[in-house]
């Protein structure tokens, strides 16, 4: 190693400016991430989507029903709960009445 410049260790660093690809790539990066955010942010904003069953099967509308069940809650559970959770527990359950008829 007879002949090697040693560098110091407070020399300035050099930095490669990179590559083609590597701007590239920052770069769609960078614009996905953008797109994302203003996707879930629009997404968020939508407002409520209505239900509606006209033109599905039976076994859809069942299957749905059967999923989306209302929520049954004993006594003390409607007491610890708050007032907002009741209301949107109450709309969730009269929805799936006006929708499924109290299957």
């Amino acid at each position: 190693m007879l002949g090697t410049p040693v560098k110091s260790p407070n020399a300035p660093r050099t930095w490669r400016k990179p590559s083609a690809l590597v701007r590239v790539a920052r770069h769609w990066s960078v614009r996905s991430v953008l797109c994302l955010m203003l996707i879930l942010t629009i997404s968020s904003c939508t407002p409520r989507i209505d239900v509606k069953f006209d033109g599905v099967s039976e076994s859809g509308k069942a299957v749905a029903c059967a999923v989306f069940e209302p929520i049954y809650l004993d006594p003390a559970e409607i007491a610890a709960l708050s007032r907002p959770s009741k209301v949107k527990i109450a709309a969730h359950n009269q929805t799936h009445e006006r929708l499924c008829g109290g299957e």
